[in-house]
């Protein structure tokens, strides 16, 4: 028992630390870093959509916190294995978050476009391996599924296109990117939709259709 307990205190430390490190780089470094000309492309959102997205996102995640921290009706091995499996998981997104944030304000494009990729790994695996879409309870999807899934994995889809638009200096003015961003653009309709039909998921749907509005 004294074991369990060690182990999930160490969890919770790092999913606390981990969770500082993405609300530090988020409002540091991205939501009131710079934006200029070179964040300019065919599928930049705007400054408020974006804004109002992470707010949600951040709350959404602190209310996992809270739960995995404070609901006591949960048993203890329960919590322990919650936090070692999902919760790793969501350990590694908020890091890789940070690091993007603050390498895509350096605008640091191919480091922080690789970030991305590994980021999606790490969420595609949370994804179909902890399966988090069949939580029900309307809290419990809330606090878990939308929080640590849903919302990071439409978010890095989204994040891969725009940085890489970026990385290739497809701003607005440019006839080809616009071009091919409308090509490229089917790829919000389509992963949501299959994720939709598939599993049933309505999270990654309705983040993407918020970021695309």
């Amino acid at each position: 028992m004294a074991q369990i307990t060690q182990n999930l205190t160490q969890s919770k430390i790092t999913t606390v630390l981990s969770f500082a490190f993405s609300v530090f780089g988020i409002f540091t470094y991205f939501l009131f870093g710079h934006f200029g000309a070179h964040y300019e492309t065919p599928f930049s959102s705007s400054l408020v959509i974006i804004f109002i997205y992470w707010i949600v996102a951040l709350i959404s995640q602190l209310f996992f916190i809270i739960k995995v921290f404070f609901d006591f009706d949960v048993p203890t091995e329960e919590e322990l294995y919650v936090l070692q499996t999902s919760g790793n998981y969501f350990a590694v997104n908020n890091m890789l978050t940070f690091f993007w944030t603050y390498f895509f304000a350096q605008e640091n494009f191919i480091l922080s476009e690789v970030i991305l990729f590994i980021n999606l790994a790490n969420l595609l695996l949370l994804y179909i391996t902890k399966k988090t879409v069949d939580v029900k309870h309307i809290y419990d999807w809330f606090s878990v599924h939308f929080a640590i899934t849903g919302l990071p994995l439409a978010w890095t889809i989204y994040a891969i296109f725009w940085n890489g638009a970026a990385l290739f200096h497809s701003h607005n003015e440019s006839l080809a990117a616009r071009i091919v961003a409308n090509v490229l653009i089917w790829v919000f309709f389509l992963v949501p939709y299959f994720l939709l039909a598939v599993y049933k998921d309505a999270a990654v749907s309705l983040a993407t259709s918020f970021l695309l509005y």
